[in-house]
């Protein structure tokens, strides 16, 4: 019969846990319009946007334009559309891409804005 002591419930709790993190992190996505506040000042956190497959997501920056030719796209060959204007960006993910996969994007800005640069986590969701 199986004998719960401290510690077989300790190496129980401990293997749970691994398997936990073992699996893909879900992140909730809802088709919806974000704002998101970018500081002058870099704050180390990383926002994350819900991309889907083969469906157009834009950013639009305001009050600050970025160099479209300093745009960049982790993975951007999964991408069939990756569009930059002076303060919008347009992205199209292709159909070959997975729910859970995750894009970084980077964007720098023109001289004397801020801030410098921002970053964002493309997250492809499920649904």
């Amino acid at each position: 019969m199986f004998d719960p002591s401290p510690a077989a419930l300790l190496a129980l709790a401990l293997l749970v846990g691994a398997s936990a993190t073992a699996q893909p992190r879900a992140v909730p996505c809802e088709p919806r319009t974000r704002r998101i506040e970018l500081k002058a000042e870099p704050t180390g956190e990383v926002p994350e946007l819900c991309i889907g497959p083969e469906l157009s997501t834009a950013l639009l920056f305001y009050g600050a334009e970025f160099l479209s030719n300093e745009v960049t796209v982790d993975g951007r060959e999964r991408f069939t559309l990756v569009e930059a204007s002076n303060t919008m960006l347009r992205l199209v993910p292709s159909g070959r891409v997975m729910p859970g996969e995750r894009f970084r994007l980077t964007a720098r800005f023109k001289d004397g804005e801020a801030p410098a640069s921002a970053a964002f986590w493309l997250v492809v969701s499920p649904g």
